[in-house]
């Protein structure tokens, strides 16, 4: 998706370099992973979870994406304290997921998974706004993740110097 983007952002240059040069050994096993695993996607009753919600971008992969995914900047909505979007701490999803028999998990693998979700964003925030600059499909939902993008691509270079 960055290749065909009107926007050659040196950011996104920098942080797949620093991905590259920092990809973890892969996973003990690959397990479904559900691709887009924020509070967005979660059904919660007074009771508890009770459901998952949109899992079109399902795959086998790394677990540490997922628990990487919800961290991401923007699914915070403006509740930096609380990494886990804008609703919880790092360590307590991290036990959480111990405790229901998910195992061990790498910080340092789920960081890595951070830059790279944010790299995904930024892009998807471009290449939305791209939709509605074209005349394709006028939105102001589309027009503002344009701007969504900066932010994100602020966060992602603070996290790869702060991991450096």
């Amino acid at each position: 998706a960055i290749a065909t983007l009107p926007v050659r952002d040196p950011a996104w240059s920098l942080a797949l370099r620093w991905l590259a040069e920092r990809e973890p050994p892969p996973p003990a096993s690959l397990t479904v992973v559900h691709g887009d695993f924020r509070v967005g996607n979660l059904l919660v009753a007074p009771d508890g979870l009770r459901a998952v919600l949109d899992w079109e971008f399902a795959h086998l992969g790394d677990p540490h994406e997922d628990l990487a995914w919800p961290m991401v900047r923007d699914w915070r909505f403006e509740c930096d304290a609380l990494r886990v979007g804008g609703v919880g701490h790092p360590e307590d999803l991290y036990a959480g997921y111990r405790d229901a028999g998910g195992g061990a998990v790498d910080p340092r693998a789920v960081a890595w998974w951070e830059v790279c979700g944010n790299l995904r964003w930024s892009v998807i925030c471009h290449t939305q706004a791209a939709r509605h600059l074209s005349g394709a499909d006028p939105s102001v939902e589309l027009a503002s993740l344009g701007r969504k993008s900066a932010e994100i691509t602020w966060e992602m270079l603070n996290l790869m110097k702060a991991l450096t």
